[in-house]
Formats: structure tokens, C-alpha cells, sequence
């Protein structure tokens, strides 16, 4: 968001990027909650705002980074231009201007049932049916596995990785460590759903 730096005692004399910003992120956060259907999962999240170097001035810009994860297709072409009608007014309402980067990523992995079958029917075979699961509902993961996808039919599964005589830590977790034994389990499975 672009504004008009000034001193903090004169907002008035200034176009604040850091109050447009903090519209802007409530404004996403609502929208997406009340122009998409809730019952197709769609994620926003805002990881950064940055903006300004000292307390008492009004910074000329500030910018937001974020995500959004969709499950469908329909909500993924809709989601470039409610971030631009949404933006366009709340900017123009407080009198600032800004810039949009969007940068679509992987789109949702769907799946195929057979081949899901496949490999959970190999897995079960090789390792026991109490070490398969199902999960249940769809991850908002990103995943570029899913260019794939749109190619061929497949499937991708979880394979567990943790050791058991060690503590376990999710990914993106600074800690998060495999037992490299499962590389062997993957494979295997693999092999056998072939």
C-alpha cells in the first residue's frame, strides 16, 4: 500500500499506509469468509505485515504477504479478482494506492479413488491394515505434486517418517527430522501397488 509519509502527530496530513493495511487484512480475512461458500474449504492467511522504521513517523508504504488455499477450481479463478475489487476500495476510500503481486501456486491435489485404493490395498498387504489410514478430510497443504495430477490420474500418500524411539515434530518445525528406514517402507509400497 502506498500513502503519504508525515509525522505522527499530523495524521491528517498524511495518507497512512499502516492503518490502510490493517483495513485491508480485516477486509480479506471477512470477505473470504462471506463471498466463498464455507462448505468448500478456502484458507487465507496473512503471515507478514512490515511497514515503517520508527514510532512517530508515518511510513509512505507498508505491504501485507500472505496464502490462500483453495480446494476447487471455481474458488481459485475467483480469488485474484476479489483481492483486486477489495484493495481497490479500501484503498480508494482511505486515498492510497496499491500494488498486487499474485503469484498463483500448485493447485489442490485431487486424487484418483482407484489408484488410492490401489495403494492403500498394497500398503495394507505389506505393512498390516491397523498401519493404513485414511485421511479422512482434505489437507490445505500445498503440494506441486498436483501439476501431476492434472496430466494423469494418481494418487499421493503419507508415508510416516517419525522414529519411533524419538520425539516427532510436524514439518516446517525446525526439528523436524526423518528416520530414513522409511525410504526402504515407501519404496516397497510403491513397488507393490505397481
Amino acid at each position: 500500500v502506498i500513502g503519504k509519509s508525515g509525522h505522527g502527530a499530523r495524521p491528517h496530513h498524511t495518507v497512512d499506509p499502516i492503518f490502510v493495511i490493517t483495513q485491508l487484512s480485516n477486509a480479506l480475512y471477512q470477505s473470504i469468509s462471506r463471498y466463498f461458500d464455507a462448505r468448500d474449504p478456502m484458507v487465507l492467511t496473512i503471515g507478514m505485515i512490515s511497514g515503517g522504521r520508527a514510532p512517530n513517523i508515518i511510513p509512505e508504504t507498508a505491504s501485507i504477504s500472505g496464502a490462500i488455499r483453495t480446494l476447487s477450481k471455481e474458488h481459485r479463478a475467483a480469488v485474484r479478482p476479489l483481492l483486486v475489487r477489495t484493495s481497490e476500495g479500501i484503498c480508494e476510500t482511505f486515498q492510497a494506492e496499491y500494488k498486487l503481486d499474485f503469484i498463483p501456486g500448485a493447485p489442490a491435489i485431487i486424487n484418483n479413488d482407484d489408484i488410492t485404493d490401489a495403494i492403500s490395498k498394497a500398503a495394507g498387504e505389506l505393512l498390516g491394515k491397523d498401519k493404513v489410514h485414511n485421511i479422512p478430510l482434505p489437507s490445505m497443504g500445498s503440494e506441486d505434486f498436483s501439476h501431476y495430477l492434472e496430466q494423469r490420474p494418481g494418487a499421493m500418500f503419507r508415508l510416516g517418517v517419525a522414529a519411533p524411539d524419538r520425539p516427532r515434530y510436524f514439518l516446517h518445525n525446525a526439528r523436524f527430522d526423518i528416520d530414513e528406514r522409511a525410504i526402504a517402507i515407501g519404496s516397497k509400497v510403491l513397488a507393490a501397488t505397481a
